[in-house]
Formats: C-alpha cells, sequence, structure tokens
C-alpha cells in the first residue's frame, strides 16, 4: 500500500471512479474539484508514492484522504493501464508526470497520447460492459502550445472517437483565459462587474492597447 503496488480490482469494477494519470503539478486542483462528485479518485503516477500521498494528503481532509486510491504505474505500460478499471470510470484526466524534475518527460505531450491509445484499445475490448453510444470522457493534457494548437485543429482518428470523447486541454491556455478575458465581452459588462467587486482581468476595462 505504501508504495502503491496493493490493487484494488474488484471494489473498482463495482464502483464508477475517476481516474487520474499522472502526478504533476496540476493534480492538487484537478483533485480538489474531482472529490465535488463524492465518487472514488483512483490516481496513477510514476512518482515515490509515499512522497506523493504524503504531499496530496496535506490538503485534504480525512474524508476526502479515504476516497483516495493511489497506484504506482506507467502511462504507456499496457498492464498498468489495464489495472485502471477504465471501463468503469466516469472521467480520465490524462496528465502526465512532472516536466521540470524528469527527464523522460521531455516526451511529454507524445507519451500522453500513446496513453489515449492504450485505453483507446483497452475500451475497444470491453465494449461489451459499457452503455452502448456512451464515450468515456478523456481530458488530455498537452505541455506545449504548438501540441496543443495542432490538435484543436486536427481530426483525432475516428477509431478513437468511437470510444473516446477526447478533450484536450493546455495548463498555460487555461490559465490566459482567467487572466486575460475572452475579447467578446461588452466593457458595459466589465464596468458592472468592477461596481460589484467583482475580478476584473488584466486588461481592465478599457482593453489592451
Amino acid at each position: 500500500w505504501i508504495k502503491g503496488e496493493v490493487r484494488y480490482k474488484w471494489f473498482l469494477k463495482r464502483s464508477p471512479h475517476y481516474v487520474i494519470i499522472g502526478g504533476n503539478d496540476m493534480v492538487e486542483g484537478v483533485v480538489k474539484q474531482v472529490l465535488e462528485n463524492k465518487k472514488t479518485i483512483l490516481i496513477q503516477t510514476m512518482r515515490d508514492v509515499e512522497a506523493f500521498r504524503r504531499e496530496l494528503f496535506s490538503i485534504l481532509n480525512e474524508e476526502e484522504q479515504k476516497r483516495i486510491i493511489i497506484y504506482y504505474g506507467s502511462r504507456t505500460s499496457e498492464k498498468d493501464i489495464k489495472e485502471l478499471c477504465i471501463e468503469k470510470a466516469e472521467e480520465v484526466y490524462i496528465l502526465g508526470e512532472e516536466t521540470s524534475t524528469d527527464d523522460i518527460e521531455s516526451y511529454h505531450d507524445t507519451m500522453n497520447m500513446e496513453c489515449l491509445n492504450l485505453i483507446r484499445d483497452y475500451i475497444a475490448q470491453t465494449t461489451s460492459v459499457l452503455n452502448e453510444g456512451n464515450r468515456l470522457v478523456c481530458r488530455v493534457m498537452f505541455e506545449y502550445q504548438t501540441t496543443f494548437s495542432v490538435f484543436q485543429f486536427y481530426d483525432v482518428d475516428k477509431e478513437v472517437c468511437k470510444f473516446i470523447d477526447f478533450k484536450p486541454f493546455n495548463y498555460y491556455e487555461s490559465w490566459a483565459q482567467k487572466v486575460l478575458v475572452n475579447k467578446e465581452i461588452k466593457p458595459e459588462k466589465l464596468r458592472e462587474a468592477a461596481a460589484r467587486g467583482d475580478y476584473l482581468p488584466l486588461e481592465g476595462i478599457g482593453g489592451i492597447k
């Protein structure tokens, strides 16, 4: 259990759960968000599980900690992917590991796509247990803006889309959207927000010139 080597196959097969693959610095925020759904969260990581658990549990209360299961495993291993009981997952988040401390993660985006394909292959073999027409939501994080831009306009393999609802996202893009307002928001709406004391984006009411 300490090293993340215990498997809970029979529990997970009976229990709808969320799967988070990877232990990078986004995982804490994703866990906090997903915990609102009151379901079990299964996290797979290549990090030292004992240290990772200690770091993650420092921001969770006792009840929240009980809903977390941590596996040690690789997102590019077919065997490790099969152990996640993904056919029972509500959603899957493919985050990857920390790029700043792991040299292998220079291939972060490629490895995340390889993971997605392994999930596709596994789901394709277990369609009998899925509701017909019910695609699994997979949120895939891309570290590099260039890769993310490509996948915003690239038609993913139809075989992937047959089983997977592919939702790419980029950490920096997400933060840019929080910091900078959508240009379609009208100035009067921003003035109303300012009057209420709401948060305003960096460009303010007048916009960036």
